[in-house]
């Protein structure tokens, strides 16, 4: 795309920099190249905002969208997928973690817990979903 650009750039910088002509044809070749850069300057300023746009959703995508001032007090500990759109997912808030069932539809509190299951900071591997099984096992007695 960048050498399609460059020659867009170097064919309209040759038509703005053409001299006029003079002679009876001058007003004619005069308004034709007044059209083609008011089309060519229309054309890159199409570009261009086309290219603030990608930019910007390219830097929002990278950098991700502003936080709020409660990131630090609310926190997704884990979570563990229970089909192919439905989720079990141990939420830390504040001192508390809440165990939700997140599906397409809804989002729905299964459980508060009492203790914390794991640290927010340090979850062990491999020992959430073992809690997670435990827990779900006692709430619904299977």
């Amino acid at each position: 795309m960048k050498p399609i650009l460059l020659l867009i750039l170097m064919l309209a910088f040759e038509i703005c920099a053409a001299q006029p002509a003079t002679g009876p044809a001058a007003g004619a070749q005069s308004m034709e190249s007044m059209a083609v850069s008011s089309i060519l300057q229309m054309t890159f300023g199409l570009i261009l905002v086309v290219l603030l746009i990608f930019g910007f959703a390219w830097f929002m995508k990278r950098f991700g969208r502003l936080q709020g001032g409660l990131s630090d007090q609310l926190k997704v500990v884990g979570s563990l997928a229970m089909g192919a759109r439905e989720r079990i997912v141990l939420i830390q808030v504040g001192p508390r973690q809440i165990l939700v069932g997140v599906t397409p539809n809804a989002i729905q509190t299964l459980h508060v817990l009492e203790e914390p299951i794991v640290s927010a900071q340090h979850p062990p591997a491999g020992q959430l979903s073992a809690r997670f099984s435990e827990i779900l096992k006692k709430q619904f007695g299977q």
